[in-house]
C-alpha cells in the first residue's frame, strides 16, 4: 500500500465496512505498522480521522482480541504526541 492509500483510504474504507471484522483486525495491523516509529505517519493518520476509525473498530468488535491489541497499540503510538491525547481522551467511547 502506499502512503496516500493508508492515510486517506483505508481510514474511510475502515468505516464503510466496519461491521467486517476481519477486514478491521487487517486495517488495524495495516495502520499500526504504519505509526511504528514514524511521526510523520502518526499526524497523517490523525488528520485523516485515524482516532475515531481505530476507535469505531474496537467498539463495534469489542470480543476481538486483535482489533483490541492493534487498535490499543496505535492509540498508544498516536498518544506520543500530547496533542492528540486530548482527542483520544475526548472520545465518550473509552
Amino acid at each position: 500500500m502506499t502512503i496516500e492509500e493508508i492515510t486517506t483510504i483505508m481510514p474511510s474504507t475502515m468505516m464503510i465496512s466496519l461491521v467486517n471484522a476481519t477486514g478491521q483486525e487487517e486495517g488495524l495491523m495495516k495502520l499500526q505498522n504504519f505509526v511504528v516509529n514514524n511521526d510523520n505517519n502518526k499526524l497523517m493518520i490523525v488528520k485523516e480521522g485515524g482516532i475515531t476509525t481505530v476507535l469505531s473498530a474496537m467498539e463495534e468488535h469489542p470480543k476481538i482480541a486483535t482489533v483490541q491489541e492493534y487498535g490499543c497499540s496505535i492509540l498508544g503510538n498516536l498518544a506520543v504526541n500530547y496533542n492528540n491525547r486530548a482527542t483520544i481522551a475526548a472520545n465518550k467511547s473509552l
